[in-house]
């Protein structure tokens, strides 16, 4: 499988703070099938990584916020995700293109 590749999609994007219904803006990076996130775009050194599953992008609720969820590894659950805000500009742009990638990497398997 593909480890690298070009990156598809960069930018600021909500995420949900792990164990709280807060959210703080992260540097994502999306490249093949590896999704990256920073604390900001000048970082070297990132906070974390996953490669994307291959279960599609599923909507969630964090608190009163409508947002996804990308999980973690193969059939997990939604403790074990990602969250993000779902509203227009880029968290929805980001949205889109994970959900791309995670069609890809269905098809090549």
């Amino acid at each position: 499988m593909e480890e690298h590749g070009s990156i598809t999609f960069y930018g600021f994007v909500d995420k949900q703070r792990f164990k709280f219904n807060k959210f703080h803006s992260r540097w994502i990076v999306l490249r093949g099938f590896n999704l990256y996130w920073y604390r900001s775009s000048s970082d070297r050194q990132q906070k974390g990584n996953i490669m994307l599953p291959l279960t599609q992008v599923a909507e969630a609720r964090v608190g009163t916020t409508a947002s996804f969820l990308i999980a973690k590894d193969e059939g997990s659950n939604a403790s074990r995700a990602l969250k993000f805000k779902d509203e227009e500009g880029v968290n929805r742009e980001f949205k889109n293109k994970v959900a791309n990638m995670i069609a890809y990497r269905q098809y090549l398997d």
